[in-house]
């Protein structure tokens, strides 16, 4: 009789603990959705970076073309040389690792589009 009620009791709290499962399961399911969301807004956002990294290049290698002082800019090459120093500087400007007037003033000599974009 005694091993019966012992039984019903874990029963009872097997159907309690259930209870508590169902919204531990919402609860996950609800974080594999945004995790689906989040990781297409971060390819959104590493496509649009690799973008504008390929622009700032492309302006930085069209600049040093027709510019023969422009080898003696340093902080311009180490920041947009190539497209590797683009991607890390444009990821920390968006960051907040390096402030972006600290960048811009690299494009005062460049055609007002660099500047303005």
């Amino acid at each position: 009789r005694m091993l019966r009620a012992v039984r019903v009791i874990r029963a009872v709290r097997m159907f309690y603990a259930l209870r508590f499962l169902s919204g531990l399961r919402v609860l996950l399911q609800t974080v594999v959705i945004a995790l689906k969301s989040m990781i297409w807004t971060s390819l959104v956002v590493l496509a649009l970076l690799y973008i504008f990294g390929v622009i700032f290049t492309q302006g930085t290698v069209d600049y040093c073309a027709r510019a023969p002082y422009c080898f003696d800019r340093v902080e311009l090459l180490a920041s947009f040389g190539d497209i590797n120093r683009s991607l890390i500087s444009l990821f920390q400007t968006m960051t907040s690792g390096i402030a972006w007037q600290d960048l811009l003033v690299e494009f005062e000599d460049f055609p007002s589009f660099y500047y303005w974009l």
